[in-house]
């Protein structure tokens, strides 16, 4: 069984295709923790085999400020970015998004501070709810319709079209 969900402000769909009919369902969202609506809806389901999933999450943490509180550090005379420290968690701009235009490497290096600890939760949380229920194939949808396995955009979301 394939199962495909967008979570919105109010209610988290649910699109499941079991090889021969597409049904939809809603439930409820939970914003202060979304996963929970996924959860939800899950019970009402059997076995899956994979699911994709889309949100709005990063998104939603950037206009609401949720995110990290970060720190941005720069070599002596050159805009160029060397780290953004988030607690335990380091972004290197290199690694995010290595090119030589210093406001798109630097805004992206800040967001990507800024949110990988929130998206990281919310994957792993959602990766430990979707074993429960079997689930072999964990995508997630990206900001340029694609979509990406789950653990690879854990990692560098914003390589991937960002959330």
């Amino acid at each position: 069984m394939h199962i495909s969900t967008d979570i919105g402000g109010t209610f988290t769909d649910f699109v499941i295709f079991d090889g021969e009919k597409i049904r939809t369902f809603k439930v409820p969202s939970t914003p202060e923790k979304p996963e929970l609506a996924i959860q939800k809806g899950l019970e009402k389901l059997g076995t899956a085999t994979l699911f994709s999933h889309g949100a709005t999450i990063a998104t939603n943490s950037v206009l609401e400020r949720k995110g990290a509180k970060i720190g941005l550090i720069t070599t002596k005379g050159f805009a160029d970015i060397l780290k953004i420290k988030n607690g335990m968690a380091v972004s290197c701009s290199s690694e995010v998004l290595p090119e030589f235009r210093e406001y798109e490497r630097t805004s992206t290096t800040v967001l990507d501070a800024y949110l990988k600890i929130i998206v990281e939760r919310y994957i792993t949380n959602l990766e430990a709810i979707l074993a429960k229920k079997g689930v072999e194939q964990f995508y997630v949808m990206q900001s340029n319709g694609g979509v990406v396995k789950a653990r690879v955009m854990k990692i560098r979301f914003w390589v991937f079209g960002g959330w």
